[in-house]
């Protein structure tokens, strides 16, 4: 398995093979010599009379897992990349925007942790950034918000309009902390602060952490958000909850405008700390999992995950849920990080991967993520997982982030990431860089971190606490890894490149 190293550029060979590029053999994506191709008007045509033009030169994809920028926009206890997305490109440069959020950035109006987002410019020099570089810095209007806890990029219904979503779970309206989330129109630059938002949404209850989660469809025009400590009707405190609404027809608190509501279970669950769409059983209706990774107000273990199946437009327990999964053990944080929405197998089914990164299976703390395959009837029981990929280090923390790759190495195929900031090169070393695994293959039954055709370490400083595949931000016309490191001095921010 090769592994890549923070600051070397060069990575070692893969054992396995990585088709990728344009196949010179295959007419449909060769040139065609006959076809003209459209003049610039201000460049003078030196070609002699009846000479064919010369191709353009192939965009070298580069090497997979190569470093390709950092970006350190904060100092301090800032914590840059505790959440990080990648922005459809907004400005018309062809490349994806980075976002980077710290919710406890220190906004020097206030002296509290109110959060903000750094917001950078794809590029395809390989520079290290820093504050003076970014292209627009979100900024908390009030003290203690945590502004940045989370936050997502959708281009809903794909009309090229990409919009950007912050939460704040400690907004307060008047003394209230009741949470808040806000929309904003892109590009941004400058200085940006919340009152610039188009849209602000305000959650149902005091205390209720509105905001811990958010999710969005872009094919459909849903969002979701969740308040994980919501108290629900039933009177389960800390049980969660989660809305799915619909941005264009928004305004004010959240119970409102709803079309569908979701409620956890038991006490202390935090239902909603993790959320994804997907269509997991191919009936082109959006379905939505969402995770409850908490421990339990006693500490007993409380977490579970449902898969709800489209059309989702009422009020739902998880009990109501087509498909209900529970911790395996004492609290192993199941749900608390998951993703849909991509289809890893090929089968025409969009898959989940399920994370559990307290699970002890094979360390103490070692983590696992579940490998769920969507089909015709949906997705399995947790115990006919596709595959279980389990850590190997203790507090290791496998699965703290999950993120699937729409092909990183040119093989046609859906990737996978995992995060695993407690991760170490060597488990009897007392450093723990941590790591980011990634699956260019689908995984199959018992599986462990060290199967990964490729593995990124870090130099410490919670690597790999957060990831996200994106779309093209380096120029090389392939998708990319961008992986935060939210205790890295004043965090972090690493964009991998995806390649051969």
């Amino acid at each position: 398995m090769p592994m890549i190293f923070l600051y070397i550029i060069a990575c070692q060979q893969s054992q396995k093979d990585f088709s990728f590029g344009i196949d010179p053999t295959d007419t449909a994506t060769t040139p065609d010599a006959t076809d003209d191709p459209p003049q610039d008007p201000t460049v003078e045509d030196t070609a002699e009379p009846g000479q064919p033009e010369e191709p353009p030169e192939p965009i070298d994809v580069g090497s997979l897992g190569e470093l390709r920028f950092a970006m350190h926009p904060g100092n301090g206890s800032d914590g840059f990349g505790f959440r990080v997305a990648g922005i459809q490109d907004s400005n018309g440069d062809s490349l994806s925007e980075l976002a980077l959020s710290a919710p406890t950035y220190v906004v020097p109006d206030y002296n509290s942790p109110s959060g903000a987002v750094a917001i950078y410019n794809g590029r395809e020099e390989t520079d290290d950034l820093d504050a003076e570089s970014m292209q627009a810095l979100l900024i908390s209007a009030g003290p203690n918000e945590y502004f940045g806890h989370s936050i997502a990029s959708c281009d809903f219904n794909q009309d090229g309009t990409t919009e950007l979503f912050v939460s704040a779970p400690a907004h307060r309206v008047g003394e209230e902390p009741m949470g808040a989330l806000y929309r904003y129109s892109l590009p941004l630059q400058g200085n940006v602060s919340t009152s610039q938002a188009v849209q602000t949404i305000i959650g149902p209850a005091n205390g209720s952490s509105f905001g811990s989660a958010i999710a969005c469809d872009e094919s459909s025009g849903l969002m979701a958000v969740s308040a994980a400590y919501f108290e629900s009707s039933l009177g389960l405190t800390q049980a969660g909850a989660a809305w799915i609404y619909e941005p264009a027809s928004a305004a004010g608190s959240i119970e409102s405008f709803s079309i569908a509501q979701f409620y956890g279970d038991r006490e202390g669950q935090n239902f909603g700390v993790g959320m994804s769409f997907g269509d997991v059983n191919g009936d082109s209706i959006p379905d939505i999992l969402i995770g409850g990774g908490g421990e339990g107000l006693g500490g007993t273990g409380s977490s579970a995950v449902g898969g709800f199946y489209g059309p989702l437009n009422d009020s739902y327990f998880l009990e109501d849920a087509d498909v209900v999964y529970r911790e395996s053990m004492e609290i192993d944080h199941l749900g608390n990080t998951l993703t849909c929405g991509h289809d890893i197998d090929g089968d025409g089914y969009e898959d989940c991967a399920i994370s559990a990164y307290w699970d002890s299976s094979h360390a103490e703390r070692g983590g696992a993520v579940y490998l769920m395959l969507g089909s015709s009837e949906g997705l399995t029981s947790l115990q006919g997982a596709s595959a279980r990929i389990y850590g190997l280090t203790d507090y290791g923390y496998t699965g703290i982030s999950v993120s699937f790759i729409d092909d990183l190495n040119h093989d046609g195929k859906v990737d996978l990431a995992i995060g695993a900031y407690g991760d170490k090169i060597d488990a009897a070393s007392p450093e723990a860089p941590g790591a980011v695994h990634i699956f260019t293959h689908t995984p199959q039954g018992i599986s462990l971190v060290s199967d990964a055709d490729l593995t990124l370490y870090g130099n410490g400083g919670g690597f790999g606490y957060h990831v996200t595949g994106l779309s093209d931000a380096d120029g090389d016309t392939t998708s990319d890894l961008l992986v935060g490191a939210y205790m890295e001095g004043g965090g972090a921010g690493y964009l991998f490149s995806g390649g051969e």
